[in-house]
């Protein structure tokens, strides 16, 4: 499994698994940060599946602030995950504020597509949480995950 990509790279923990995250801007980051999770669950970076049906959600995350709100976001597309049995293959957020993001969410059923999970992740955790923008203006996060 390779370990760095242009929008996510792994980061190694002891008893869980972490991502560094990048984005232009926050939407991008988010994005991202849930790409980088399904990264995690499949070994893979999830992709558009062709001829297989869809299934569209919209996500609504609410939080205090921007690192609440991620840990919100992350967890919010966990469950559905878990309950819808879904992979995840195109994000559109529709708004986001500090506090707040509304994004609609296209999924594949994870038995049509050619992914297979290798890794469960229980929760995104605060642990070592940071969420931030650096100096030449981009986004990053770094996010860790109990598995």
């Amino acid at each position: 499994m390779n370990s760095k990509f242009d929008d996510f790279e792994l980061v190694e923990h002891t008893a869980d698994i972490g991502l560094k995250i990048y984005g232009k801007d926050k939407r991008e980051l988010f994005i991202n940060a849930a790409r980088g999770m399904f990264f995690l669950i499949t070994g893979s970076v999830v992709s558009s599946v062709q001829d297989k049906p869809k299934k569209y959600f919209t996500v609504e995350s609410n939080a205090s602030n921007i690192e609440d709100l991620i840990i919100s976001w992350l967890n919010d597309l966990l469950y559905i995950y878990d309950t819808e049995f879904v992979i995840f293959d195109e994000y559109t957020i529709n708004s986001m504020t500090e506090k707040k993001i509304r994004a609609r969410i296209r999924a594949i059923k994870i038995e049509d597509s050619p992914y297979q999970i290798i890794k469960e992740l229980k929760a995104v955790t605060y642990h070592n949480l940071h969420v931030y923008q650096n100096k030449d203006g981009r986004w990053e996060a770094n996010i860790v995950f109990d598995i």
